[in-house]
């Protein structure tokens, strides 16, 4: 390959790993090879960045062996024996630049910060010893205000558990893009959301359509939640969000008891189900979690 066409190739991969566009005006002076050899140089380092972030992309989402895991570890300095978990991070809006560079600088030495696609980043921390679920949720609770605060964009953390070995780490990536789904249908209105803290939502997003239908219409009839005006929804929401506590309710939504006891027995001539009888309550809310998962 000749010295022209090459140099171009390299100026070419140079601007698309780091963005900068670099022209040389040459006098005939110039070393040839020695051009070369530095647009190379300043590729390289970006070359290793891509392949690193290339094979751990692979590792969380399971599509390596345990073989070529162990192999990549090695290349990358990285032992298995490493306290490790994955964050995975929802932009609603997409992920441009500056949201990367946010999520990277939250990152440690060890860590790896990955795109899974336009809307998907990942963090895989390494940590010097395993940690618990509150550090888990700060560490969540901390990513997602920081890109809300620097960058201003809304996001979605989901989460699972400290793991003890990097090569446990894909059984518990599925576990969060679990979490992330039924975060999304659910608890939309959250930004952290953690696999050990889905409640009935993660029971039902398991069973089929055809289970969730029969169970609708056995418990609701022709009634459907969606169906509610926007007052006696939240009223529902709020009520189950409490423990289905009158008094709390009531408070949190600053009416008196007797509007809630009216509201709660529309609900009841609408549903045939009593809220405040508490295996109606659990049928209730299997119902309506059924019907958002059904769409």
């Amino acid at each position: 390959m000749d010295y022209t066409t090459r140099k171009q190739q390299l100026l070419d991969e140079l601007a698309k790993l780091t963005g900068l566009k670099i022209t040389i005006d040459e006098d005939g002076q110039q070393d040839a090879a020695h051009t070369l050899s530095v647009l190379d140089a300043l590729c390289e380092p970006y070359r290793k960045q891509q392949d690193a972030a290339k094979f751990f992309l692979s590792l969380i989402k399971g599509d390596l062996s345990e073989n070529q895991i162990i192999s990549g570890l090695e290349r990358y300095h990285t032992s298995d024996e490493s306290p490790c978990a994955v964050f995975l991070v929802y932009f609603p809006q997409g992920c441009d630049e500056t949201s990367s560079a946010v999520l990277s600088n939250l990152s440690g030495p060890l860590d790896h910060v990955v795109a899974v696609d336009d809307e998907h980043m990942a963090l895989l921390r390494i940590f010097a010893q395993a940690i618990g679920h509150d550090r888990m949720q700060e560490i969540a609770a901390s990513i997602a205000d920081t890109l809300l605060a620097e960058a201003m964009v809304p996001v979605h953390v989901s989460y699972d558990a400290c793991m003890e070995k990097l090569t446990e780490i894909p059984g518990s990536y599925q576990r969060v893009t679990t979490t992330e789904f039924c975060g999304l249908l659910f608890a939309s209105s959250e930004a952290v959301h953690d696999y050990h803290n889905l409640g009935l939502g993660k029971v039902v997003v398991k069973l089929s359509y055809d289970d969730c239908s029969e169970y609708i219409n056995e418990h609701l009839g022709n009634f459907r939640f969606a169906t509610l005006d926007s007052e006696l929804s939240t009223t529902i929401n709020t009520f189950f969000d409490t423990g289905l506590s009158m008094a709390n309710t009531a408070r949190r939504l600053f009416i008196h008891r007797n509007t809630l006891v009216y509201r709660l027995e529309k609900f009841e001539k609408l549903s045939g189900l009593d809220l405040r009888d508490f295996n109606d309550a659990v049928t209730a809310r299997i119902a309506m979690l059924m019907e958002l998962y059904l769409g």
